[in-house]
């Protein structure tokens, strides 16, 4: 296989949204379903891009400069054990686009993996292919069929809850870490069958939860409301103002959770069905928990609950039809 470097800040398949941290408006979609769990390590995002018998190295959000000292770290890992494993790996998938994610981690952060100041190595944690991500049965198989590391294995059980995988984290030290008893920086959680990635690489249900030792919780916008005016009573204010909830509390998950649910009920998702389509995911959106973000939103806002509660009815059938594609 050929190696060849590119300097643009290009990306296969496009920047991907960081993790977001496992809350209870995340854990609700995790319910019920057989979850993997693995350690999250504390390193640097390294991906190597696969296309054309050519390899392209990434970083998190661009593509490695020749030269730098993550790009000579990552080609001296790649030459000395991940070159053959990349060249089996694209064998299978001949024709297709592969990017493969891994950590690379040393001692420069805050937990120490190596007794060696110098030590360095990567784990496999996820493989993108034709638009769709591999199960981590898959992943896990691969690393033990062609001798690389993958991110270690935690535990697969019904998700039980945030409870659940607090406990977890109490339970466990670091897998990778040569020194004894260092922290976990987290935990990562995803499906045993990946199934949100239809569309796009951010379409995907996974969550981390970062040890309590390590999390640092964004700071808080305290956002003071300014108060209603006669030009801000009307109608058409309150239509904003449903757009501008609705637009903070529908997300790609969301319209995969309709798409589901449409399914189970046998509706199929088309200008023909509207009828059928809106009063179900009209109520399951005003949940118990939109409901609740719909309060803390009007008080924060100075609005009429019923007048909101119109203005909402009133846009959230086009935001529906906008998630749906219809």
């Amino acid at each position: 296989m050929s190696t060849q470097f590119f300097n643009s800040n290009s990306i296969f398949p496009g920047k991907l949204n960081s993790l977001k941290e496992l809350e209870e408006n995340i854990s609700r979609r995790f319910v019920n379903r057989k979850i993997v769990f693995t350690e999250k390590l504390d390193g640097t995002d390294v991906r190597f891009f696969v296309t054309n018998k050519v390899i392209r190295f990434f970083s998190k959000d661009k593509e490695l400069l020749v030269g730098t000292p993550l790009h000579s770290s990552v080609i001296s890992l790649y030459n000395s054990r991940y070159s053959k494993f990349v060249g089996r790996v694209f064998s299978l998938f001949e024709h297709s686009d592969l990017l493969l994610f891994f950590e690379l981690v040393d001692n420069s952060k805050r937990i120490r993996y190596f007794n060696k100041d110098n030590g360095q190595d990567l784990y496999l944690y996820d493989i993108y292919i034709n638009g769709n991500w591999v199960n981590w049965d898959d992943i896990f198989n691969v690393g033990k069929t062609c001798d690389i590391n993958t991110v270690p294995f935690l535990e697969f059980e019904v998700f039980g809850g945030i409870d659940q995988v607090k406990k977890l984290m109490a339970e466990n030290t670091s897998k990778v870490s040569e020194l004894a008893n260092a922290p976990m920086e987290g935990i990562v959680m995803r499906p045993f069958l990946e199934d949100y990635c239809t569309e796009t690489p951010n379409n995907r249900l996974i969550a981390k939860f970062t040890n309590p030792l390590f999390y640092k919780p964004k700071p808080e916008v305290i956002r003071i409301p300014a108060p209603i005016t006669t030009t801000g009573t009307g109608m058409g204010h309150y239509f904003a103002k449903a757009g501008e909830f609705l637009d903070s509390n529908i997300d790609e998950i969301d319209c995969c959770l309709w798409k589901d649910l449409l399914e189970k009920k046998e509706i199929e998702v088309n200008v023909k069905n509207l009828s059928k389509i809106m009063p179900v995911v009209v109520e399951f959106f005003l949940n118990e928990e939109h409901k609740k973000n719909i309060d803390e939103f009007c008080k924060a806002n100075n609005l009429d609950l019923d007048k909101f509660l119109k203005g909402l009815k009133r846009i959230l059938p086009s935001k529906i039809r906008k998630g749906l594609n219809i």
